[in-house]
């Protein structure tokens, strides 16, 4: 009677080999049909899925396009690294006020109104992002940075706040339309 189990844990054993083997099979088979992936690099990726322009220097104007068919002409003016404003504004400790001048320029056919500071982004010489800030007077004291209407062909310029390390310095300035959820980013080196 032992002959009997020893034949059947013979043919349990060669079930499960074989049973290994065709799942083997299977798996080394997948190879020909599955898809290959090359590891490319996206050009839109560097900016989040939006087209960047090349950089440009204070002085300079760079056209830029929002989601609503907005057009605006964008020009970086100046940058006071050391920003006066109002007796009761103050930045944190160890931080001082820095303002970017802009120039915007409806150059599209439709009313471009929106929050410039919302799109504005400082990176400072520590490859970190400054913070923004609201001031009350001074030269950045105005409403520019938080609500500008522009009507076609028309210009405002103003002032945007940020606030940074005290040692640190203005490196990079960026700006993208409708709040900064344009499809497209400028970008502005402020050295």
């Amino acid at each position: 009677m032992s002959r009997p189990t020893n034949i059947g844990s013979r043919i349990r054993r060669a079930w499960t080999l074989s049973g290994c083997l065709v799942l083997a099979a299977v798996l080394m088979g997948q190879d020909d049909c599955s898809t290959t992936t090359t590891d490319q690099s996206d050009p839109s990726s560097d900016s989040g899925g939006k087209e960047k322009k090349p950089r440009s220097k204070v002085g300079d104007a760079i056209t830029l396009e929002g989601n609503d068919d907005n057009k605006v002409k964008v020009k970086v003016v100046k940058v006071d690294r050391d920003l006066s404003v109002g007796e009761f504004d103050e930045p944190q400790k160890g931080r001082k006020f820095v303002g970017v001048f802009v120039r915007l320029t409806n150059v599209g056919d439709k009313t471009y109104d929106d929050s410039p500071s919302n799109g504005a982004q400082l990176i400072t010489n520590k490859d970190e992002q400054a913070d923004s800030a609201m001031v009350s007077s001074g030269d950045c004291g105005s409403s520019f940075a938080s609500d500008a209407t522009i009507s076609p062909g028309s210009s405002q310029q103003g002032c945007i706040p940020f606030e940074i390390k005290k040692k640190a310095k203005p490196k990079t300035f960026q700006f993208g339309l409708d709040s900064g959820f344009g499809p497209e980013t400028g970008e502005w080196s402020l050295k």
